[in-house]
């Protein structure tokens, strides 16, 4: 690190490299408000979308999400169709309401609050990891002749390899 570097670390008192940090870095975030129940709108628009779908495979996702990227370049290396719902999207701009549809998504898929949520079929089969983890055992190809959804062999070995390299650990 050069004194640059070192300078501009001085000017954030929680990020410094040339003193231990005393106290934690001041915050102007609101807090995170308890996940609460959702409302019947939020559930209906949830199993609409669900039951309405184009596609048999559907992937609750954040635009700016690296896990959602990873898993999207695998489902794109099958060649899978899929329907993505950006839930940081314009639909989804006020914070009530994006708050509420993730509650009813959270109910849906079991509690799982992650990003994204992918759903076969309507059926949650997981985020991320759950479709990493199943592509590499070989049941996610299994999963999509079963559910009749098309798909090719991929050159992917790992699926994990799919993630940002600053990611991969496993």
């Amino acid at each position: 690190m050069d004194e640059e570097e070192i300078e501009i670390s001085r000017s954030t008192p929680g990020a410094r490299f040339d003193a231990p940090v005393t106290s934690p870095a001041p915050t102007n975030a609101a807090p995170v408000a308890a996940r609460s129940v959702p409302s019947p709108k939020a559930s209906t628009h949830i199993d609409e979308i669900l039951t309405d779908s184009v596609s048999p495979i559907v992937f609750f996702a954040l635009e700016w999400c690296e896990f959602c990227w990873s898993a999207r370049r695998l489902l794109e290396k099958m060649d899978v169709a899929y329907e993505t719902v950006n839930l940081d999207g314009p639909a989804y701009a006020d914070g009530s309401w994006a708050s509420d549809v993730r509650s009813a998504l959270a109910q849906r898929s079991g509690g799982a609050v992650t990003i994204p949520q992918i759903f076969v079929r309507g059926e949650h089969i997981g985020g991320a990891t759950d479709l990493f983890d199943a592509f590499n055992a070989g049941d996610l190809t299994k999963l999509f002749d079963k559910a009749t959804i098309a798909h090719k062999p991929t050159d992917v070995k790992n699926a994990y390899s799919l993630l940002p390299k600053w990611m991969q650990t496993r």
